[in-house]
């Protein structure tokens, strides 16, 4: 069992075709409210991840860097001090802000939902958690231009090269102008019902097979 049919597309390049993989996406995460304030003052852009090779943290302050038009970032998610000092030198001052890991899911969604736009920028994912959590709350979104983001986000995100930072704030700017999408995205229609009774089927099939 898989999330996507990304996944299960990049297992079959990988090992080989395989005939009994089944994708099974998740049902959209909930996001109670907080206190219904994000604690910041002003619009600002947000991303949520960690800082690992493919989310490409570098590439977003360096495209936040060269567009002073755009609102100042908001990055959560674990960075290491000295990563995050390092990152900081390459942007102007108070055009990013490190929040670090954010585990209160009201706080979370309350970042979400005041956000003028959520950036789900990575250059591989296998389903996209953040587009799929922003999109959960009305967030308007800009995404990377990677299979898993429109296999879930559909006509729902404003879509950019993520090797390009002109592409990138450009996608962020129509985001913000246009304001929360006006269509639904596909992976809002799943629900944790269905998703269960999706995995409960998939396991009876392969039982029954043996």
């Amino acid at each position: 069992i898989c999330v996507s049919e990304t996944l299960k597309t990049r297992v079959a390049e990988d090992v080989g075709s395989i005939e009994k993989i089944t994708a099974v996406p998740y049902a959209v995460p909930e996001l109670p409210y907080g206190t219904g304030q994000a604690g910041l003052q002003g619009p600002y852009v947000l991303t949520v991840g960690t800082d690992l090779p493919h989310k490409d943290w570098a590439g977003l302050v360096r495209a936040f860097e060269s567009h002073d038009d755009l609102p100042p970032l908001i990055l959560v998610g674990w960075c290491s001090p000295a990563r995050r000092r390092e990152l900081a030198m390459r942007s102007k001052p108070g055009s990013i802000r490190f929040m670090g890991p954010v585990t209160d899911r009201g706080k979370l969604g309350d970042l979400y939902r005041n956000a003028s736009c959520v950036i789900a920028h990575s250059h591989l994912e296998s389903y996209g958690l953040t587009a799929i959590e922003a999109l959960s709350v009305g967030a308007p979104i800009a995404a990377s231009d990677i299979p898993a983001h429109r296999e879930f986000c559909g006509p729902a995100a404003y879509y950019y090269d993520p090797s390009d930072g002109d592409a990138l704030a450009a996608a962020v700017a129509r985001a913000i102008r246009t304001g929360p999408p006006s269509v639904s995205a596909p992976a809002l229609a799943l629900t944790w019902a269905e998703n269960a009774a999706m995995t409960a089927a998939t396991l009876r099939s392969a039982v029954d097979d043996q």
